[in-house]
């Protein structure tokens, strides 16, 4: 029995709202739910792919929550988006050729180099952003 598609694509976009309003939420206060940024970029570069643009949408949105909850610079999620998009992941697919890994060394991957970014921001503002800093290594 196949399932009807229009049914598939309400269920995700659902879900994503929600992943958007509620674990947002969920996520500032309990602050060791992880904030699942790699999950999120992987769900963003497939509707890029797909042209659903509804759901990249909303998986920005999340992702401005995400920053605005923690108090992190506004938009370095999208520029770690765009620049492993652009820059690193062809790198990736033309190096490994293999899928069975290929999504969680994405994952790695991405929240290494966002991390990298915030570090690095850090230390050319000479401020630290949160003290926290460290929980986001605890998420890998």
């Amino acid at each position: 029995m196949q399932r009807d598609i229009f049914n598939q694509k309400t269920l995700r976009l659902f879900l994503i709202i929600f992943a958007v309003v509620i674990y947002a939420s969920l996520g500032a206060i309990f602050p060791l739910f992880p904030p699942l940024i790699g999950v999120v970029y992987i769900l963003w570069t497939e509707a890029v792919e797909e042209k659903d643009y509804i759901v990249a949408f909303l998986l920005i949105v999340y992702t401005v929550v995400f920053e605005s909850i923690w108090g992190l610079p506004l938009y370095f999620l999208m520029i770690t988006m765009l620049f492993m998009y652009i820059v690193v992941e062809p790198k990736i697919y033309h190096v490994l050729l293999a899928n069975i890994f290929l999504k969680l060394i994405r994952v790695a991957i991405f929240d290494i180099s966002y991390f990298i970014i915030i570090e690095g921001y850090e230390i050319l503002m000479g401020k630290t952003i949160i003290d926290e800093s460290y929980v986001l290594i605890y998420y890998l």
